[in-house]
């Protein structure tokens, strides 16, 4: 199974390194140009990322996620 998001809220999904790795490596590919902008994170999950972008200059970040 991929697992597409991080939870750590559901019992039934195991935690992944490698899951948590790629995940990250997506967010730091963009680190260098969010600062000041203004940020859409689609498919955001549970928010971990959209915090990371904030907390890398971005002016604004937005998630959204089903």
């Amino acid at each position: 199974m991929i697992v597409e998001r991080i939870t750590f809220e559901n019992p039934d999904m195991a935690y992944r390194s490698r899951h948590a790795a790629r995940h990250a490596v997506r967010y730091a590919a963009v680190r260098s140009i969010v600062d000041g902008k203004r940020i859409l994170d689609i498919g955001c999950g549970e928010g971990y990322g959209a915090q990371l972008l904030r907390d890398w200059g971005a002016r604004e970040v937005m998630g959204v996620d089903l």
